[in-house]
């Protein structure tokens, strides 16, 4: 089909349905009457469809989760419950005679225990790696302790 350069192909217009409309638009534009509908330039489509997200592949949601944290430097753990752990064990350990803090101290002592724990799964998935897997799973953690049982290595170890 060949268009001449003073002639545009038109597409054809979608039918209007009265249930796509607003409840008050259709009322308003029927009271107004049907002049006021002829030279109206609202679409008459009905509301658009928002687009639908696509689902990402698997894996990807993960990376993008493991990039975020590992540029945070916040801490990972709540400060008030972990400040609940920290009271409720040493009232376990040596009585509630113990029980006041500084804040300081309680954010080194939350610092540290977050590095440990990052540390200690670090290794768990070194393990689980290993293993050819890439879930970590209850045996892989057993052996991260075994073996720093038999190298040594605790808490007193850890660089902060």
């Amino acid at each position: 089909m060949v268009i001449s350069s003073n002639s545009k192909k038109m597409a054809p217009r979608p039918k209007a349905r009265m249930t796509q409309r607003p409840r008050q638009a259709a009322s308003s534009a029927a009271a107004a009457g049907p002049s006021s509908s002829s030279g109206s330039t609202e679409n008459l489509s009905g509301p658009s469809q928002p687009r639908r997200q696509r689902k990402a592949r698997p894996g990807v949601a993960a990376l993008r989760e493991i990039r975020f944290y590992q540029r945070s430097t916040e801490n990972l753990l709540p400060k008030k419950p972990f400040q609940r752990l920290v009271r409720e064990t040493l009232n376990t350990l040596r009585g509630p005679a113990f029980t006041k803090f500084t804040s300081e101290a309680l954010a080194a002592l939350q610092v540290a225990a977050e590095m440990y724990v990052v540390e200690i799964f670090g290794e768990v998935n070194l393990y689980a790696i290993h293993a050819k897997r890439v879930t970590i799973q209850v045996k892989d953690q057993e052996l991260c302790k075994t073996i720093r049982e038999m190298h040594g290595i605790g808490l007193e170890d850890i660089d902060v």
